[in-house]
């Protein structure tokens, strides 16, 4: 799709960041094609510098390549590819070895410059993987969900980012769609506890921040006021976990809604409810972003 977008505006676009959400606020970033041999990576780490220039927190996503496919919705031909596992390893669905995809990825994100003393660059590890279809994909461009594949490969990641010894690196989950978040959830958290020797203080300390994308139901006004905190929800899976729900700050990486053109009357609507969901957020002292 790069005929369809002019990258040349993207320090244009940090600026109107800027101007939006003010000094030492957070914006996120999309680093897709870790791990591919013509991964923008110099680009990457300009785009961070223009950001800490710029006084702001960055929280990067960072994801593998593309499977181009005839397999999806009309808009959109492909999927993200999911993380490969280790060479010479049968593909399993539940058991998958990450080490050394999970290494790329490493080496990725130590190589990124560091914000200024006393401030953190946060790491999204993938995106809405409950959306196999789309975020999840295998290298044919057919999604599965793999909720215990998405634990182990994530406590790959953070494993290896903690042995670096940076602590303003900090990461966090990728968002979970809405369709089936709670079932997703539960079975990635149930794997990591696993992993973890049944250990909810282990399990909360990986999960100082946890990331969520908030699209409440648009049906009515009151339906959509009532869901705008989902990431409630989503926080009772840990707590039935036995961890301390207490100790976890939210950042809400994704929410809102674009206008969709179906009408005006409804466009303004749902610019209206996104403006009132996020007032509603920020006055919750669990969101750090």
């Amino acid at each position: 799709q790069k005929g369809a977008i002019d990258f040349s505006l993207w320090k244009n676009h940090l600026d109107w960041a800027e101007n939006l959400v003010g000094p030492g606020g957070y914006i996120k970033l999309f680093f897709p094609y870790i791990g591919k041999a013509d991964g923008p990576v110099e680009t990457y780490k300009q785009v961070l510098q223009e950001s800490y220039s710029r006084n702001l927190n960055p929280i990067i996503r960072v994801q593998g390549g593309w499977v181009i496919s005839t397999r999806n919705l009309p808009d959109l031909k492909g999927c993200w590819e999911r993380p490969p596992q280790n060479q010479g390893t049968p593909y399993s669905m539940t058991q998958g070895q990450y080490s050394e995809y999970a290494q790329k990825v490493v080496d990725f994100i130590d190589s990124l410059p560091a914000p200024s003393s006393g401030r953190y660059l946060f790491v999204e590890l993938w995106n809405e993987m409950n959306y196999g279809q789309i975020e999840w994909c295998d290298p044919s461009g057919v999604g599965n969900l793999e909720p215990e594949n998405y634990a182990r490969f994530y406590l790959e990641v953070y494993n290896r980012l903690e042995n670096l010894g940076k602590p303003h690196i900090i990461l966090t989950n990728g968002g979970i769609g809405r369709a089936g978040n709670i079932d997703y959830l539960k079975r990635m958290l149930v794997q990591m506890m696993v992993t973890l020797g049944n250990n909810p203080s282990a399990l909360a300390n990986i999960f100082k921040y946890y990331s969520t994308h908030i699209y409440p139901p648009t049906d009515t006004d009151e339906i959509f006021m009532q869901n705008i905190k989902s990431y409630e929800k989503e926080l009772n899976v840990f707590k039935d976990l036995g961890v301390n729900v207490d100790s976890i700050r939210v950042l809400v990486t994704e929410g809102g809604y674009i206008r969709r053109g179906i009408s005006s009357q409804e466009d303004e609507r749902q610019a209206r409810l996104s403006i009132e969901m996020a007032k509603g957020l920020i006055e919750d002292s669990r969101i750090l972003a």
